[in-house]
C-alpha cells in the first residue's frame, strides 16, 4: 500500500470511509431499485405548484415567503426532484415517475446532469445570504 493511499490511521485517530462517493445517479437507483429500497417521497413526481425561474420550476410550498415577480402564475404541474433540497435551493423537473422504476428509467434516459435543477449554481454571484433578502427563505 502507497502513501498515496491516505489509508494510515494513527492511534486514537479514525477515518471516515465514503464508500459510495463516486457512484453516479443511475448507479444509486440500480442499487435501489435492485434492493427495493423506498427513497424519500420528493424523487417521486405529485402535482404541485411552481413558478419557473431561470428554466427551473421552483416548488412553492409557502407563499407567504415567495416573492412573485410581475407576470408569474403558480400553475400545478406534474414534478419531482432529482437532487436532495428544497427551494430554492433545487428546482424541480417535470416529471411523471410515481415510483421506483419509472424513476430509475427516467434517470437513465436524462440528457442532463442531476444537478442541473440546482438555482443557485446557475446564477452569478448570488449566495444564500443575497436569496434572503430577495424573500426566497
Amino acid at each position: 500500500m502507497s502513501q498515496s493511499d491516505n489509508t494510515r490511521v494513527a492511534k486514537g485517530q479514525s477515518a471516515r470511509v465514503f464508500a459510495r462517493s463516486h457512484w453516479t445517479e443511475a448507479d444509486i437507483w440500480t442499487d435501489a431499485l435492485g434492493r427495493g429500497i423506498a427513497p424519500a417521497p420528493l424523487y417521486f413526481a405529485e402535482r404541485l405548484p411552481v413558478v419557473e425561474r431561470g428554466g427551473a420550476y421552483v416548488v412553492v410550498d409557502d407563499e407567504s415567503r415567495m416573492r412573485y415577480k410581475p407576470g408569474e402564475t403558480l400553475p400545478m404541474r406534474s414534478l419531482r426532484f432529482r437532487t436532495r433540497g428544497c427551494w430554492p435551493v433545487a428546482g424541480a423537473i417535470a416529471s411523471e415517475a410515481s415510483d421506483l422504476a419509472a424513476v430509475f428509467l427516467e434517470t437513465l434516459g436524462a440528457s442532463v446532469a442531476e444537478r442541473q435543477g440546482r438555482i443557485s449554481d446557475g446564477e452569478d454571484g448570488d449566495s444564500l445570504e443575497q436569496k434572503n433578502r430577495e424573500g426566497y427563505f
